[in-house]
């Protein structure tokens, strides 16, 4: 079983549209040695030659990240370079490479939705709408019920997200939490947005010392849980995503190499 390279791709913008991407990103199709049938895909969070190793082994023809392999303008391929010497190896190994990137983090049923549906969050809302259409856009609010303490809500991110290393946060763990904001990835920019919008506290990774100064300063509690760890859930809601897309036409593996750079001691 198989599908056309055209329809999957078509398939891909539907589930994530690319017009949503943010300016400087670049999701949508990065390396394609081009096939015009897919009949095995990958879906990964970042492109690695650990993940290139997996997706040879298993005869994969088309990885999907979530992380865009080419993120800046590249003039030359030099085996030397780390980003161009991956391109060459996915080139000889005849596989593509799709990014779903900021587009999909907005879409509903995307990152964000995905984890507050995780925590239980109800009542969603967009905190940064677009302008095109505001039933989608970057991070989401929500109310948790039943209500918990900064504490608590830490040990659900723990389990829920399987998170093996200490969180940082900022805040007391006492404080009661109804109204939650998430952003996966990095939004360390959104707190100052976030306690505007009357928000307890903001879940999300890659929080800057001055941004945790700032949410101090103004009594907003911030949980970062990790770029990674708040993001790997991507490859699991993708996996079933496409899964029911395209009816078993396709054989979809979730990546098991996929993994978090960081070590701790």
């Amino acid at each position: 079983m198989s599908v056309d390279m055209a329809s999957l791709l078509s398939i891909l913008n539907e589930i994530s549209p690319e017009s949503l991407a943010e300016p400087w990103d670049h999701s949508g199709i990065q390396v394609n040695p081009g096939k015009t049938k897919i009949s095995r895909i990958m879906v990964c969070l970042d492109v690695t030659n650990a993940i290139i190793d997996e997706a040879v082994n298993n005869n994969i023809e088309l990885i999907i990240s979530h992380h865009p392999l080419i993120f800046n303008p590249i003039y030359k391929i030099d085996n030397n370079n780390f980003v161009e010497s991956l391109i060459i190896r996915l080139i000889q190994a005849n596989i593509g490479v799709y990014a779903m990137h900021t587009s999909f983090d907005k879409v509903e049923k995307g990152n964000n939705d995905y984890l507050a549906d995780l925590l239980g969050l109800t009542e969603l809302e967009i905190l940064i709408p677009e302008e095109s259409n505001n039933t989608m856009g970057l991070g989401r609010i929500g109310k948790l019920i039943p209500t918990r303490t900064l504490g608590e809500l830490i040990e659900d991110l723990h389990r829920i997200l399987a998170i093996r290393t200490p969180i940082s946060y900022v805040g007391n763990k006492h404080a009661l939490i109804t109204k939650v904001v998430l952003c996966t990835g990095a939004g360390g920019n959104y707190i100052k947005l976030a306690a505007e919008r009357g928000c307890d506290v903001l879940i999300t990774g890659d929080v800057g010392y001055h941004d945790a100064l700032l949410a101090a300063g103004i009594g907003l509690s911030v949980i970062d849980g990790g770029h990674y760890y708040t993001e790997q859930l991507f490859i699991e809601n993708v996996a079933c995503r496409l899964k029911a897309e395209l009816e078993n036409k396709v054989e979809i593996l979730a990546s098991k190499l996929d993994q978090n750079p960081f070590n701790m001691l």
